[in-house]
């Protein structure tokens, strides 16, 4: 059996298929990790939208009137929800309620470095008229910052207004002219815009009642939950296997490759007594070099490239992908020798499945050694040599036992060959054998056998009414009534 000698080896590619898979395993390891982190901010922001439902749970708490608590549910709603929002997102909340002054100060609640004044008054212009209040008995509150947060179907009207429209659905022009007006003078008495001052809040004046409030809060809760989701969604497209890692597991191989390579050849260099880094080398030899380099760095690239793909596209193992790579580098250096004619195919066929078993034994042994030594890559490469050596080994063992086996496969030749003469023989006899068991057991035949001998009998001198010729003869012979019988009796 002859070896070719080929580009590559499968022990590299069983190294790089281990380096390919420790990529792959740690991408796989940051994505779990990734999901777990979001699945704890979820469960972080659930416990934000429960201190909404124990608030709601507990009517008695909540400050005001019944015509008056929807203002305190306003204000919890936006800060949990703040804070859940806050919490899915990874971040640290940056609502609270529980100011330093208490629930009646200025401020309602905060938002970052933002206080807020919470205005859920029943009408716009009340609304601003409320604003108007505040500001007079607190006139520091907007110029530090400060602002009022308003239902969110009410702001949506007074930005409108605010930008010039003059027709506003539900609202005749005379209101809306004096909106107008009240919007110019807050921004006058300011010095800042209308949205400098007022902004909107989450919730619309009618979803912070007592009876639309639970079913507010489960809408946030579906929206975060939807949002969380997605979130997971776009950790798990983020840790998809990618051109980009490809290309960077390509060049790493490919760098890899080329320094070892470099290396073996300086050391080879070194041994014939000439030092690279003293200028010992000719042209010729520095050009054999980078040939050399470059090849094995290319070839080492479009490996890695390759166990990529099939590791991440065809959910292929990475010692099965690398085996297969090998396999098709050395099959294809094989085919290329048999078409430029330097082999004969019964070669090619030898040489194919010494390649192949070369590899699939590597590969196998690659697996076990990554079992046995967990270590990224050191676990393959010692599979992989031990299992390149145990194939060697097996293969000197057989070519020392092929001309042992020649020599048997030429006796048991001459043994089939006596067995074939003896079978031919036996055969013929047994063919002449059957011919007369059907001849003997053929009706017809036995009958004519009768007639001609009877023919024979009167041939010869027997007198006719003595012979058998017929059935009708034989029942009467058998029941002492022919001629026969009278012959017989006389004599």
């Amino acid at each position: 059996m002859s070896k070719t000698k080929t580009k590559g080896s499968s022990v590299v590619d069983q190294v790089i298929g281990a380096g390919v898979d420790a990529v792959n395993a740690r991408r796989i390891a940051d994505e779990l990790a990734a999901l777990a982190r979001q699945d704890a901010c979820m469960a972080d922001a659930m416990g934000h939208v429960q201190k909404v439902y124990d608030f709601l749970g507990d009517p008695s708490k909540i400050i005001g009137s019944d015509k008056t608590k929807h203002g305190e549910i306003a204000e919890a709603i936006e800060v949990h929800i703040t804070n859940a929002e806050d919490a899915l997102a990874g971040n640290k909340p940056s609502a609270t309620l529980d100011l330093e002054k208490g629930r009646i100060d200025k401020t309602d609640y905060r938002i970052g470095d933002t206080d807020y004044q919470s205005k859920f008054i029943n009408g716009v212009r009340k609304g601003l008229g409320h604003i108007d209040e505040h500001r007079a008995k607190y006139p520091d509150f907007v110029a530090n910052g400060g602002k009022y947060a308003v239902p969110k179907d009410q702001f949506e009207i007074l930005k409108r207004i605010a930008t010039g429209e003059t027709k506003i659905e539900g609202l005749s022009d005379t209101k809306v002219r004096n909106l107008a007006a009240h919007i110019k003078e807050i921004e006058a008495q300011t010095g800042k815009s209308f949205e400098e001052v007022v902004t909107t809040s989450r919730s619309t004046y009618a979803e912070v009642q007592q009876g639309k409030a639970q079913e507010t809060t489960d809408g946030h809760e579906e929206r975060l939950k939807k949002d969380n989701e997605e979130r997971k969604d776009d950790i798990r497209t983020e840790h998809q296997a990618s051109w980009s890692e490809g290309l960077k597991v390509a060049g790493s191989a490919a760098a890899i490759a080329g320094g070892v390579s470099f290396v073996t050849q300086a050391w080879n260099f070194h041994k014939e007594g000439r030092n690279i880094f003293k200028g010992e080398l000719t042209k010729a030899d520095w050009k054999k070099m980078g040939v050399e380099v470059g090849s094995n760095a290319g070839i080492a690239a479009v490996t890695a490239g390759g166990i990529y793909v099939l590791t991440n596209c065809a959910d292929m193992a990475a010692p099965l992908a690398a085996a297969l790579a090998s396999a098709a580098k050395g099959v294809g250096s094989l085919v290329i020798d048999y078409l430029e004619g330097k082999m004969t195919l019964t070669q090619l066929l030898e040489s194919g499945l010494y390649v192949c078993g070369e590899t699939a034994v590597v590969s196998l042994a690659s697996m076990a050694g990554q079992t046995l030594i967990p270590i990224p890559v050191v676990g393959a490469m010692i599979g992989s040599l031990a299992g390149k050596v145990l194939y060697q080994l097996a293969g000197n063992v057989i070519k020392d036992l092929k001309p042992k086996v020649a020599e048997i496969e030429t006796q048991l030749q001459k043994v089939i060959a006596r067995y074939e003469v003896a079978q031919q023989i036996l055969a013929r006899r047994y063919r002449r054998l059957n011919d007369l068991m059907k001849l003997s057991f053929d009706r017809e035949a036995n009958l004519h056998m009768v007639e001609l001998s009877a023919q024979l009998a009167v041939a010869v001198g027997v007198r006719e009414e003595l012979v058998l010729k017929n059935r009708g003869d034989f029942h009467a012979f058998m029941q002492g009534k022919h001629a026969l019988n009278r012959l017989t009796t006389v004599g």
